[in-house]
């Protein structure tokens, strides 16, 4: 090495060593002392290198050539964890209402086509199902009509939505051929019972296919939950 490295000085051997560095991460043909000692003369930052120990010498690895600790988890995968962590789930909106106006008959699942106001506006509750009803238009596509959401208050006028648009309901076309044939009969209609976000922070909108009571059943309903409330009520004293 003497021989060698004989005319060279420090600030010749700096820039070399970097590039010896950057192209394979183990240094090993230099020992540890005189590559620390060149570096350190030029450039104290680049220096940074964690000894590894190995059978007979000193080898050193690069800032970039670093491997993890054993159980270290990426900034990337840390950053998904808290993202996820972040996600909002549950019900935002009910329609408590339609239950009993009328008897559920079938219910499906749906998405539902929206701008990011509207999400927003959605994530903070600022939806109202209650009056909604959805239907089939003549071009085939699924729609929520009379569904309020609310425009988002942090948002300039000019790129906030329409509070009371129709919205797009997203269903496979055997869901959609279903609900248009169920809508064809006497007294059927189809209105939003819940919004909410799913697991994977997906809004959904779940409707049902259903049909008008009359003001008997509604009775009948009535006296039905009162009857399993007092019994519910006298078993609980009774100790049950």
């Amino acid at each position: 090495l003497k021989t060698m490295f004989a005319g060279w000085t420090p600030s010749l051997l700096a820039p070399l060593l970097l590039v010896a560095l950057s192209i394979t991460p183990v240094s090993s043909f230099l020992p540890s002392s005189v590559g620390c000692a060149l570096l350190q003369s030029r450039h104290p930052a680049a220096c940074s290198l964690s000894p590894l120990t190995s059978p007979g010498r000193d080898v050193f690895l690069a800032p970039s050539a670093r491997q993890p600790a054993p159980g270290a988890r990426s900034s990337g995968l840390v950053m998904l964890a808290k993202a996820k962590a972040k996600v909002k789930t549950g019900r935002v909106a009910d329609n408590k209402e339609a239950r009993f106006q009328y008897e559920i008959i079938d219910t499906y699942e749906c998405g539902m086509k929206l701008v990011g106001t509207e999400v927003k506006s959605c994530r903070a509750g600022k939806i109202n199902i209650k009056d909604g009803f959805a239907r089939v238009d003549k071009d085939g596509s699924f729609k929520l009509y009379n569904c309020n959401i609310a425009s988002h208050g942090e948002t300039g006028l000019y790129f906030n939505h329409e509070e009371m648009r129709p919205r797009i309901l997203l269903a496979h076309k055997k869901e959609i051929k279903e609900i248009e044939k169920a809508c064809q009969a006497r007294g059927h209609t189809v209105v939003p019972l819940k919004v909410y976000f799913n697991e994977n922070g997906f809004l959904k909108c779940e409707v049902a296919v259903c049909r008008g009571k009359n003001l008997a059943n509604k009775k009948d309903e009535i006296k039905g939950r009162d009857q399993a409330r007092d019994a519910k009520r006298e078993l609980k004293s009774a100790g049950y």
